[in-house]
C-alpha cells in the first residue's frame, strides 16, 4: 500500500530518563508501525533504574544511544538525531506511545514544504485507559505557515513532544539544542523555530498516547510556583533563541523579547495563582484531582 512512499527514510528517537516501566511500551510501539521504513533510536540519558537491561533486550532491532553522563532533555534530542537518517524525524518521550498507524498518517499527508507535523494524542492513565484529548479537541491547532504568529506573539498552537514530526531539512538547520538552556522541555525550542523553514500541518487524529502517571495532586500544587518560574525561565530561552534564528533567515521579530517576557511573566503567574485556588476549592470540595504526568527529572 505504501510501496512508493515507504522509501522515505523516518526515525523515532525515543529519549528515556528512568522510565524503566515505560520505555518498553514505547519502544514496540515504534518497532509495531505498519509503515516499512522506520528506524528506531533510543536515547538513555545516564538512568539510574534497569533502564540499560531493558533497552539492551531488544537486541538489533533498534539502534541503543547509552549516554555516560545526564545530560538533559536536549542534550538527549541532540545525540537520537546525531544518529538519525531520516528524512522525518519523531521525538517520543519513554513514557508515552505511538498507534501502529502513526507514520503512515504523517508520511501520507506530508508534504515537500512541510517542516513540522502535529497531531492529538489520547490521554490515557497508567493502565492505558484513554481519559482524554490533548490539546483538546475543541482548541484548533495553528497550520499552515506560523511565523506571523511567532514574529508576533512568539508562540502558537501546537502540542508536546509525542505529537510531533519534523522534516530533517528544517531540523538540520535549527539543531543542535543549546543544551544548557533546554536541559528540559527541549520540544519547546524545536516547535518555536522548525516553523521559520517550511509550513506546520495538523492532523486531528489522535495517533498515540500522553500518559499520565501519578495522582497526588498536593504535591502537584505545591510545585506550580517552580512550574511558574521554570516556564518563564523557559520561554525566555525560546525568544532568545527565535530572535537569533529570525536574524539568520531575515526576519525580524516584532516584539522586544524583554516585553514578550514581560507579558508572558504576568499571564504565567496569573495561571498559576488561578490554578492553585481552583486546586483549593476542589480539594475543598471533595474532588479527586489528576496529576499531569512527571516528565523526565533531566538532572
Amino acid at each position: 500500500m505504501h510501496s512508493t512512499q515507504d522509501r522515505l527514510p523516518v526515525s523515532i528517537i525515543i529519549a528515556n530518563y528512568n522510565y524503566a516501566q515505560f520505555v518498553s511500551r514505547a519502544i514496540d510501539s515504534a518497532l509495531a508501525q505498519s509503515y516499512g521504513n522506520v528506524e528506531v533510536i533510543v536515547v538513555d540519558d545516564a538512568s539510574t533504574d534497569h533502564s540499560a537491561e531493558v533497552i539492551a533486550s531488544y537486541g538489533p532491532r533498534i539502534k541503543p544511544c547509552m549516554k555516560k553522563a545526564n545530560g538533559g532533555h536536549g542534550a538527549a534530542f541532540n545525540t537520537g538525531f546525531a544518529a538519525s537518517r531520516g528524512a522525518i524525524v519523531l521525538f517520543l518521550d519513554a513514557d508515552d506511545y505511538l498507534y501502529p498507524n502513526a507514520v503512515s498518517e504523517i508520511v501520507a499527508q506530508w508534504g515537500d514544504d512541510t517542516a513540522q507535523m502535529q497531531y492529538r494524542l489520547h490521554i490515557v492513565d497508567q493502565g492505558e485507559h484513554v481519559n482524554d484529548v490533548f490539546p483538546p479537541p475543541e482548541v484548533p491547532f495553528d497550520s499552515g505557515d506560523v511565523t506571523p504568529q511567532l514574529l508576533r506573539r512568539a508562540r502558537y498552537q501546537t502540542t508536546v513532544t509525542s505529537g510531533l514530526a519534523f522534516a530533517r531539512s528544517a531540523l538540520e538547520s535549527v539543531m543542535p539544542v543549546p543544551e544548557h538552556e533546554f536541559r528540559q522541555g527541549a520540544d519547546g525550542y524545536l516547535v518555536t523555530l522548525a516553523p521559520l523553514y517550511g509550513k506546520v500541518k495538523s492532523i486531528e487524529t489522535c495517533l498515540g498516547a500522553y500518559r499520565m502517571h501519578g495522582n497526588n495532586h498536593s504535591i502537584f500544587a505545591e510545585k506550580l510556583g517552580q512550574r511558574a518560574r521554570w516556564r518563564v525561565e523557559h520561554d525566555f530561552h525560546r525568544l532568545q533563541a527565535l530572535s537569533h534564528q529570525a536574524e539568520e533567515v531575515g526576519l525580524e521579530v516584532r516584539r522586544t523579547p524583554i516585553c514578550a517576557i514581560r507579558r508572558i511573566s504576568r499571564n504565567v503567574w496569573l495561571r498559576s495563582a488561578w490554578t492553585a485556588s481552583a486546586t483549593r476549592s476542589l480539594r475543598i470540595r471533595g474532588f479527586r484531582l489528576p496529576q499531569p504526568a512527571p516528565r523526565p527529572a533531566w538532572k
